[in-house]
């Protein structure tokens, strides 16, 4: 119910965080996080109240709340700049599953003046390696792709995809986990293997991006391999639309 209510308030809604491009360090996009700010209590983070959402069935609603919040603040951002910046989203698997997915996010894009192209929708990858048995994600996954939505694999390492996977989910760029950022600059057994990420995303021609960036010498270090975006408290923390 307080939940409800907070939706209703707007203290339920979508915080930014800037994603920039590691050639000229320019913003270029952002990413969608929930967060509920309550009056009294203060600040509440995803994981104080999501996983009470999923118990009580209104996840669905929650994400479909904060991604008409996000979409709204993009497309202002967008107007009231002129900058072409572009929006990632969290697409979890339960939307996944939906055969009228595609549609409906479609729908939603259209309807705050936005097109497919300007949207990433971010996937977990053991969500899509999981999919490898499961028909309707994949259907789903590639019935948005070819409507023109880039399709992001999100916590890049964590998981097992393959390089099948990579192709047969028409992925257009992979986010390297934090796990494998963190302190790269001196870290020479993690600089092996975040090195062998970022040249499979190239060799695939696809677009590398990685999250968790907090210092500028992981920046530096990651931009000589030819990571071209970065996400992280370095470049700045997630923000309300009024910041």
């Amino acid at each position: 119910s307080e939940m409800v209510a907070a939706m209703a308030a707007g203290h339920i809604e979508a915080w930014l965080q800037a994603q920039v491009s590691a050639a000229d360090r320019a913003v270029v996009g952002a990413e969608a996080l929930v967060r509920w700010n309550d009056p009294e209590t203060g600040l509440r983070r995803p994981d104080q109240f999501l996983p009470l959402a999923e118990e009580v069935d209104m996840i669905e609603v929650i994400d479909d709340f904060v991604r008409d919040d996000a979409m709204a603040t993009i497309r202002e951002i967008r107007e009231t700049t002129g900058q072409s910046l572009r929006l990632g989203l969290n697409v979890n698997s339960k939307l996944l599953r939906r055969p009228d997915t595609a549609e409906r996010l479609l729908s939603q894009t259209l309807t705050h003046r936005l097109e497919p192209g300007m949207l990433d929708l971010e996937v977990l990858e053991t969500i899509a390696v999981d999919s490898e048995n499961s028909a309707d994600v994949l259907e789903t996954l590639d019935a948005l792709s070819q409507l023109g939505f880039n399709i992001q694999l999100d916590d890049f390492g964590t998981g097992r995809a393959s390089l099948s996977s990579l192709r047969d989910l028409k992925v257009d760029c992979i986010k390297i986990d934090r796990s494998f950022v963190t302190d790269i600059d001196t870290n020479k057994e993690l600089q092996i293997f975040t090195n062998a990420l970022i040249k499979l995303g190239h060799s695939l021609d696809i677009e590398v991006l990685a999250e968790g960036v907090e210092r500028a010498e992981e920046a530096d270090w990651l931009q000589e391999r030819g990571c071209q975006y970065f996400q992280g408290y370095y470049f700045a923390k997630p923000l309300p639309k009024a910041e």
